[in-house]
């Protein structure tokens, strides 16, 4: 049976070969699992541990960076703005020029 849930203290002195919470986190920080420290105890999930011991990535959730993306849409948005002014240049030059009489109307 796969255990669920978090590591028991044993578990993570057991895994780390630290008995302290400081030595325990430095541990699990240089082989990159997820983990989150409450005071003096360690808050390890074993679906992490299992991933780390089967070569999965274990990284913790990370929000991506929109930033490129925000840079991108100002520079869509000004073509878009300048896009719009040639046309209105366009149509106003249209709209300027003398129109052709129609024949035959």
């Amino acid at each position: 049976m796969t255990p669920t849930g978090f590591l028991s203290p044993e578990d993570l002195r057991r895994m780390t070969g630290r008995a302290r919470a400081n030595g325990q986190e430095e541990w699990l920080k240089s082989e990159g699992i997820p983990h989150r420290r409450q005071g003096s105890d360690m808050l390890v999930m074993w679906v992490h541990v299992e991933g780390w011991i089967e070569g999965r990535s274990t990284s913790a959730l990370v929000e991506p960076d929109f930033s490129g993306l925000e840079k991108k849409q100002a520079e869509y948005e000004a073509k878009c703005a300048m896009w719009a002014a040639k046309r209105a240049q366009k149509e106003a030059a249209a709209k300027a020029r003398p129109q052709k009489p129609a024949y035959g109307l």
